[in-house]
């Protein structure tokens, strides 16, 4: 079975919510997942679009996790932006701490997927995962993963 990339983008730090997200993948996704966990800086003056395109380029990720907070939300309009215009043109999850209605729908303009907030646990993370993976055909399917597993 061909082993998915899942990237994890921490903008901010946020409570350790992404690596709380990274074992959650690399542990209990029932198929092989490779997360890699990176923090962008988006201070001012920080080349984070330059650092994001370098990351995605070499990682290729299957799917992005973008783990956001309210105070990092504002400055995440350019680096999906950014996301979106790459090749790999991987599908995105945002990782919510304390989201508005309104701040979501502006994610969705800016090509979020979905979207998951604290407490994150295994049975709201996992599936949608699987659904991105299955879609863009980046691995065999859940149930024929499953198959193969039971006895």
């Amino acid at each position: 079975m061909e082993e998915a990339r899942v990237l994890i983008l921490e903008l901010g730090l946020v409570s350790g919510l992404a690596s709380t997200l990274r074992e959650m993948l690399e542990t209990g996704a029932g198929r092989p997942i490779q997360a890699l966990h990176e923090f962008i800086d988006t201070s001012e003056g920080a080349d984070s679009v330059g650092t994001l395109g370098k990351i995605t380029g070499e990682f290729e990720p299957s799917v992005i996790f973008v783990v956001l907070s309210l105070t990092t939300m504002k400055q995440a309009g350019g680096l999906l932006e950014s996301l979106n215009r790459n090749p790999c043109k991987a599908p995105m999850i945002a990782v919510i701490e304390g989201e508005r209605p309104e701040e979501v729908a502006d994610l969705f303009r800016l090509g979020i997927t979905d979207f998951v907030t604290p407490p994150i646990r295994s049975m709201d993370v996992l599936p949608r995962v699987w659904r991105l993976l299955d879609r863009n055909g980046s691995s065999e399917t859940l149930t024929s993963a499953l198959k193969k597993n039971s006895p």
